[in-house]
């Protein structure tokens, strides 16, 4: 009797303290909560989209319209002066799509439309098409793979010798090379179009799917693991394939500079700058007054600025390495290696404030591995 009601005591008091530390553990979840709910991250994603992500994609089409029109112009006339305008017109495309390219956000909807627009080039696939009998027309290119039409192929086409006066004696005697100019120009705004479209109401309406994570789970806090990871995603890629990969990280030291984003036209630290600019403009979206951005939810959790300010020195650092670098980077990898090794660390250190502390303030599940910032 004595020892069955010291179980049933035992048992009572097992029971009552249970509910203690469910109702703690309860409390603390309703707080933090409610204290999440004091920031309204539907309206910061909102904010993102119209003020950063349909703006980019807007320019990039206009851009891409600007280069088929001045390619077509070159076509025409076949001078150095207007292909010497579709070469900065390319040049503006590519610095555009570097910043719209960070908002690969559904998967693979998304990759299959950026792939169609920038892939590394397979020269030795674009010279067996020039090579073939095969019709090469804006709409032909649509049912060719990736790594023959988009930005790359036409840089490639635009800047296969350095000399501008070297490019037109080979496309004069090319007609063949010289209308496929044309067409990957005509491919590439199509191109755009339908990536912008993916994102209007009237279209994909990838927008309102964004902002409300249907894709995922209908929780905000899904949008921004998205988000994220694709902006962390970006810094690595950027610093291991744009920077360390020419520098020669991968090859023992020895310098790779053919590897280099932007190698043919000696565009490399200008594409790496926008990149950045992008990805800066992602985090703070500052275009506009009273929009909120990523450091704004940053400060909001931490109860300070200092995160923020940590990033915005971090990419203060990174644009002025760059600015110091005043040769192309196929040139300085050899010549100021040092100076190029700055801006990988640089950016190094840029995913490292991102992947580790960023994303432990926000709450975000890190879905891929690298190497670099670990």
């Amino acid at each position: 009797m004595i020892t069955s009601a010291v179980q049933k005591r035992s048992l009572l008091i097992g029971l009552a303290l249970t509910l203690v530390t469910v109702f703690i553990l309860f409390s603390i979840l309703s707080s933090v909560r409610a204290q999440a709910g004091e920031f309204d991250r539907r309206a910061m994603l909102t904010s993102l989209s119209e003020n950063v992500i349909l703006p980019c994609h807007e320019q990039f089409v206009a851009s891409a319209d600007d280069l088929a029109t001045h390619v077509q112009s070159f076509y025409d006339s076949q001078d150095v002066a207007n292909l010497q305008q579709a070469r900065a017109a390319w040049l503006e495309t590519a610095l555009t799509w570097q910043k719209c390219e960070l908002f690969s956000l559904a998967g693979f909807e998304t990759m299959i439309l950026h792939n169609r627009i920038s892939k590394m080039p397979r020269t030795n696939l674009i010279e067996d098409l020039l090579a073939s009998s095969k019709d090469i027309t804006a709409e032909s290119l649509s049912g060719e793979g990736s790594t023959v039409k988009g930005v790359g192929a036409i840089e490639y086409i635009l800047f296969q010798e350095t000399a501008p006066e070297d490019v037109l004696n080979i496309l004069q005697n090319d007609a063949r090379r010289l209308n496929y100019l044309l067409a990957l120009s005509q491919n590439l705004a199509i191109e755009a179009r339908g990536l912008r479209d993916f994102w209007l109401p009237e279209g994909g309406d990838y927008t309102s799917r964004f902002v409300v994570a249907e894709d995922a789970s209908s929780s905000i806090k899904d949008s921004l693991n998205i988000l994220v990871n694709e902006l962390i995603a970006n810094l690595e890629q950027l610093a291991r394939d744009e920077l360390g990969a020419p520098l020669g990280n991968d090859n023992g030291g020895e310098p790779q500079p053919e590897l280099a984003l932007g190698y043919l036209s000696g565009s490399s630290l200008q594409l790496t700058r926008s990149k950045l600019e992008g990805i800066q403009l992602a985090l703070y979206n500052d275009q506009a007054d009273g929009q909120l951005g990523l450091d704004d939810y940053l400060n909001f959790l931490t109860a300070d600025d200092q995160l923020a300010n940590q990033l915005a020195n971090g990419f203060a650092v990174a644009f002025e390495a760059i600015d110091v670098v005043d040769i192309p980077l196929a040139q300085a990898v050899y010549e100021k290696p040092a100076k190029v090794e700055a801006v990988y660390e640089a950016v190094r250190e840029l995913v490292v404030l991102t992947k580790v502390d960023m994303a432990n303030q926000l709450g975000i599940t890190v879905t891929f591995s690298d190497s670099d910032g670990d």
